[in-house]
């Protein structure tokens, strides 16, 4: 998976619907309230404006916004004291525990329609969801006679642009009628890119196309051309990866036809609790009961309150696509769909499509799209992560990922290990550019801001500090040149401030640009990154040497991982007193030595790959194409056909 993927899978349906945080921006009454004792913020610009529109300058600032913290001139305090890294694993395996619990309940209960598809969204909605309000709720202050809070709060026009930037500590504070709500409108502020990393200029994309690339969208398009179905029927696409169009262009190859379908748009979905009440009480209890060690009572009730609008949304959005699904379906019948081939299956729309499917007999296969749930420690254990909870197949990378999937309780699909689509072993087509950087610092550490991650394991404040310090006391002290390249995707409204302090480096130069990882590894010579994300695989797979620093506080890799990556790659363990300074020496050494040594790993590396990344490096399109499960699901006599 590219490094801006995850960013696309989140916000994947945000538009079709206001979702949880999209409420009007009308304040509570603070007509008894006196001055604010507190201003919460996570917006420097928009802070600005409130100071200049009358809010005291005196009155202390709390946040976990680094481009807040890190002004000198603020009055401000890190709102992290209760978000350690020990307490946010504590924090995420009760949060999973209780979407595991309404997963349960839900799909156990009596005359409650589609029960297996509703448990799945309703846990996912507590689960996912609610993470973007853990943080906020962490550093809100119990109220007392003394707080009164002042929340500085930005008002976007869009759904979509709400979702992401809205504080989400303004529908906290609801019930607190002391809290001042301060509004400012986006239309105020500096403009901000689209979250998103835009698609790469064509010119780009066609340099790192594959020939199967190439002929998926030349095949797609013969077929929709033609009013008539292949010789053994027709697929039907929506969305897809690389792995997807390396396997489509075998099975065209093998007589069917090729058409992709559409999105299902969702305007207005309305309320999911019409015949479910039962679903509110669930999805209440479990964030009540397995929630309140860590908040205090009116913030859990809020808390409760959004996990449930959370969960209600997105039931409705289900049942709003399934009729759409039907009709899209029935228009393609004469086409003699045999499957739908999809990248992945998670949102509402596309498990209202999964369900469709199973009532006719027609199987969704997913492509898995990047290697995370199989080396990351975090992550691993629960089965509402993995690919096949809403899919009859899962076509995955690794037999890691398939091995999990096929056990997964909560899984309602097979899985078959293919290995890595060509994409991932052709990362960029040239060489070095004149006066490039050969140290490439490829930045895995998103900032959560409103779209808080708990698997990530720190505050956006901490995450602050470890870049800051990594780049004063390694990135900045090197002889060699270095290219610092953030993640692509934006969380807050100010520029990040770690940028800046890099570009101040004589020896940084920070990549400006929001193309993916893939677009770009041609110029490295050492890649260094952090965090078991799907990034490392982007390097792994490019054969460059790659520096891992790995820490139990964020991100880590789970134990055999970690043994294996120890072996093949060149890890770092971020927890250690020395640190930096044994970081700083490795990386100052001549670059043929980091690389004599790369070579020297090569034996333990194909191990490590095979073994957690790719298992099969001879063409993965072929082998799903090939595989017997794969052929089962596509042949009409496995579905009663004629």
């Amino acid at each position: 998976m590219s490094d801006s993927s995850a960013a696309t899978q989140l916000d994947a349906g945000a538009d079709a619907t206001a979702g949880i945080g999209s409420s009007s921006f009308t304040p509570p009454s603070a007509a008894n309230a006196g001055p604010p004792s507190v201003v919460y913020a996570d917006c420097k610009a928009a802070l600005e404006l409130a100071w200049r529109r009358g809010l005291s300058r005196d009155v202390p600032v709390r946040t976990l916004a680094p481009a807040i913290l890190a002004d000198d001139t603020v009055d401000c305090e890190p709102g992290d004291e209760d978000l350690s890294s020990a307490r946010i694993v504590a924090i995420r395996e009760s949060l999973e525990a209780a979407a595991g619990r309404v997963h349960g309940q839900l799909v156990r209960a009596r005359g409650l329609a589609h029960a297996p598809d509703v448990a799945l969204l309703a846990a996912n909605a507590l689960l996912i969801e609610l993470q973007s309000y853990v943080f906020p709720a962490a550093m809100l202050r119990e109220p007392g006679a003394t707080h009164v809070p002042a929340v500085v709060v930005v008002r976007h026009p869009t759904p979509a642009m709400r979702r992401r930037f809205q504080f989400a500590l303004r529908q906290l504070v609801d019930g607190d009628t002391r809290a001042r709500v301060i509004e400012i409108a986006a239309e105020d502020l500096p403009p901000v890119a689209e979250p998103n990393p835009p698609a790469p200029p064509l010119h780009v994309r066609l340099a790192h196309a594959t020939s199967d690339s190439v002929l998926f969208r030349l095949g797609t398009a013969f077929w929709e051309s033609v009013p008539v179905s292949g010789p053994r029927g027709t697929l039907l696409v929506l969305g897809g990866n690389e792995l997807l169009k390396e396997t489509a262009v075998r099975l065209l190859a093998r007589g069917f036809g090729m058409r992709r379908l559409r999105p299902v748009p969702i305007a207005a979905a309305g309320s999911g609790l019409a015949g479910e009440a039962r679903l509110e009480p669930v999805v209440r209890s479990a964030v009540l009961d397995h929630l309140a060690p860590f908040f205090p009572a009116m913030t859990l009730s809020v808390l409760a309150r959004l996990a449930v609008e959370a969960a209600d949304g997105s039931v409705a959005r289900f049942h709003a696509s399934r009729p759409r699904w039907q009709a899209i379906l029935d228009g393609h019948a004469r086409l003699h769909p045999r499957a739908v081939l999809t990248g992945r299956a998670r949102t509402p729309e596309e498990v209202a499509l999964f369900s469709v499917l199973r009532d006719r007999r027609l199987p969704l296969v997913t492509f898995q799209h990047g290697v995370t749930v199989e080396i990351a420690q975090w992550l691993y254990g629960c089965g509402l992560y993995l690919e096949n909870c809403a899919c009859d197949l899962a076509i995955t990378f690794n037999d890691e990922m398939a091995q999990l999937c096929r056990a997964n309780p909560l899984g309602r699909g097979t899985a078959v290990a293919v290995g890595m689509p060509k994409d991932y072993r052709r990362p960029a087509p040239t060489g070095r550019k004149r006066g490039q950087a050969p140290v490439w610092y490829v930045r895995n550490t998103l900032y959560q801001g409103n779209i808080g991650r708990l698997h990530r394991g720190l505050s956006d404040s901490a995450m602050w500090a470890f870049e800051s310090a990594l780049i004063n006391r390694v990135l900045a002290r090197l002889a060699h040149a270095v290219t610092y390249k953030p993640y692509p995707a934006i969380r807050y409204l100010d520029p990040d401030p770690a940028l800046a302090l890099a570009a101040q480096k004589s020896n940084i130069t920070v990549y400006e640009g929001r193309q993916d990882l893939r677009y770009l590894l041609a110029g490295a010579r050492v890649l260094v990154t952090a965090g078991a994300t799907s990034t490392v695989s982007w390097c792994l797979m490019s054969n460059k040497p790659t520096v891992f620093i790995d820490s139990q506080r964020f991100m880590p890799l789970r134990g055999a991982v970690r043994e294996a990556f120890g072996a093949g790659l060149f890890l770092f363990d971020a927890d250690a007193p020395d640190f930096h300074a044994r970081l700083r020496d490795f990386l100052s050494q001549p670059l043929e030595a980091i690389e004599s040594a790369w070579r020297a790993r090569g034996e333990a590396r194909d191990l490590l790959i095979q073994s957690f990344v790719s298992s099969d490096r001879d063409g993965a399109g072929a082998g799903a194409a090939a595989a017997a499960a794969v052929l089962d699901f596509l042949a009409p006599s496995q579905r009663g056909e004629p």
